[in-house]
C-alpha cells in the first residue's frame, strides 16, 4: 500500500491538472485535464484523525469525468489554489477574443 502511494503524483500547472497513479510494476493512469473544463472543485475528508492531521482527498470534476487526488495534506488549500487558477484562467479567455486581439472590460480601462 505504501509503494502505491508513494508512487502517485498530482501536478497543478497555470493551466492543466494532471493525475499519475501507479501501481508497482502493474500499471499506470494518467489523467489530465486543462482547467478551463473544469467544472467544480469538492474536499473531502476521512474520519477525525485525517481532519486532525489536515489530510483529505480533492476531487475535480470535468466535462469528461473526475480526477481523484486522494491522501493530500492540506487539501482545502489545494481546492482554493485550483479555484483560483480556474477564475484567472476563465478571466483570460473572456478578455482575449479567437482572433488574439483583446477586448477590455470596461471595469479594468
Amino acid at each position: 500500500m505504501i509503494e502505491d502511494w508513494a508512487n502517485d503524483y498530482f501536478v497543478l500547472t497555470d493551466r492543466r491538472i494532471i493525475s499519475w497513479d501507479r501501481v508497482l510494476l502493474l500499471y499506470e493512469n494518467r489523467q489530465e485535464a486543462p482547467l478551463d473544463e473544469v467544472l467544480s472543485v469538492v474536499t473531502r475528508t476521512g474520519n477525525f484523525f485525517a481532519r486532525r492531521l489536515y489530510y483529505g482527498d480533492v476531487i475535480a470534476c470535468t466535462y469528461t469525468g473526475t480526477i481523484f487526488m486522494g491522501r493530500l495534506p492540506n487539501p482545502e488549500q489545494l481546492t482554493s489554489m485550483i479555484e483560483e487558477r480556474m477564475t484567472r484562467i476563465k478571466y483570460y479567455l473572456t478578455i482575449i477574443l479567437p482572433h488574439g486581439k483583446i477586448q477590455l472590460n470596461r471595469e479594468y480601462r
